[in-house]
């Protein structure tokens, strides 16, 4: 009776007994495993040069030069051959030649240069290569300023008073100028 009074009452009883796991599947590995370890075997090796093994060497006459992979401008003489005007102009006059005379033409010059005087647009310039746009358009100037219903000049009570105080001094020179126009003499007194 003791031995089964020790077996149910143990202490060791009581703890949870390991646990039985299911064991494990088998690893994957792929069936191109060993294909693709010989392939990259195959490129690595003749790139362990740091680079492929078979690449022309430049000559060191042809050694690289500073700016020379940058976009190079056509040449000055293409630019001219380009342009080149088939027809030359006539050369410019000796100093000792005298000008042609007798020459009239019924063109007003000062009426033409009259109406072609046009003032140029306030514009801005965007780029360093001249791009300009209008300023009226690109926000850069304010447009209540342009109103016309706003004065151009804020006064303030000091200029106020200092416009009123030209204008009295302004009528009474005007007041002095009349009385000195209505009379032809005038007698100013030795004091």
């Amino acid at each position: 009776l003791q031995d089964s009074f020790r077996m149910s009452e143990n202490v060791y009883n009581l703890l949870p007994g390991d646990e039985i796991l299911a064991p494990k599947p088998p690893r994957y590995v792929s069936k191109f495993k060993p294909a693709v370890l010989l392939e990259t075997k195959a490129n690595k090796d003749p790139m362990r040069t740091m680079g492929p093994a078979k690449v022309e060497v430049p000559s060191p006459d042809k050694y690289l030069k500073k700016h020379s992979k940058e976009p190079r401008s056509p040449d000055k003489m293409q630019i001219s051959q380009r342009h080149a005007c088939t027809v030359k102009k006539p050369p410019v006059p000796a100093r000792t030649d005298n000008p042609p005379m007798g020459i009239h033409t019924k063109k007003n010059f000062i009426r033409t240069a009259i109406f072609v005087t046009v003032k140029p647009k306030p514009a801005i310039v965007d780029t360093n290569k001249g791009h300009k746009q209008l300023l009226d358009n690109s926000g850069h100037a304010p447009k209540y300023t342009k109103k016309k219903g706003l004065p151009l000049i804020i006064d303030t009570i000091s200029q106020k008073q200092h416009k009123q105080c030209l204008e009295a001094k302004m009528s009474q020179v005007e007041k002095d100028i009349d009385i000195l126009e209505r009379f032809k003499t005038i007698y100013i007194p030795n004091e």
